[in-house]
């Protein structure tokens, strides 16, 4: 399955599930990797998201490079972020194995309908993120495709 979930306290969580990967393996964006349609869902407390958007394999291949070095390392920032810029999530590791998760999710540029969320998890919630990262960055390869 093409998705990956950030899993957080009090059940609040993000998910991207990759409906569609268009030109795999043989036409690259410009954006790098490969276009993809996805879904995002997600609940921050009493809000929730159930929307399709559109990003790369690109965007997924860099957040996951600097997902696992702040995660490894117990600090620095891995941000994700769509080319359309109309989602980021931002991740700031902390030493004591906090993570906090700042960004912001706005389904139609035209209109000002924005979602601006602040999440908390720990590293112990991650490994499976890691794991589902790794297996999207392994089927589709980095910025170049595979």
């Amino acid at each position: 399955m093409n998705q990956f979930t950030l899993r957080c306290n009090n059940n609040d969580f993000i998910s991207i599930e990759l409906t569609d990967v268009f030109g795999f393996p043989k036409e690259t964006s410009h954006w790098g990797g490969y276009d993809a349609k996805g879904i995002i869902q997600m609940k921050a407390g009493g809000y929730s998201v159930k929307s399709d958007f559109y990003l790369s394999t690109g965007n997924i291949y860099n957040f996951f490079r600097q997902f696992e070095k702040a995660h490894k390392q117990l600090e620095g920032d891995a941000v994700f972020e769509t080319y359309e810029k109309n989602l980021t999530i931002k991740m700031s590791f902390s030493k004591t194995g906090k993570v906090e998760i700042d960004g912001k999710f706005q389904q139609y540029h035209h209109l000002n309908n924005k979602l601006i969320f602040e999440l908390f998890t720990d590293q112990s919630y991650l490994a499976a993120t890691i794991s589902e990262l790794s297996k999207i960055v392994n089927q589709y390869g980095n910025s170049n495709g595979i």
